[in-house]
């Protein structure tokens, strides 16, 4: 693992842990104003979805430039003549 990827992964796991650490208060006040646990449940069905959605494209779309970009530096090396 390079120092880029230790980086990307400690910023995911203090950026998860935040996110598990301040979730049961806001479940908190939303349950506090009226919202059901249904609603809560489906509330959060959606939330996830649309961000496994938005990664997803995000993740094909880079992944899809990255490709090419490396498919034409790989085709744009030629030997040296002999």
């Amino acid at each position: 693992m390079n120092t880029l990827e230790f980086y990307e992964h400690l910023g995911h796991t203090r950026t998860v842990s935040s996110r598990c650490a301040s979730a049961p208060r806001e479940f908190g006040m939303l349950r506090a104003i009226g919202l059901s646990g249904r609603q809560l449940r489906e509330m959060l069905t959606l939330e996830s979805v649309l961000l496994a959605l938005t990664g997803a494209v995000a993740g094909t779309i880079l992944g899809l430039v990255y490709g090419v970009l490396a498919v034409r530096s790989i085709l744009a090396v030629r030997p040296s003549p002999s």
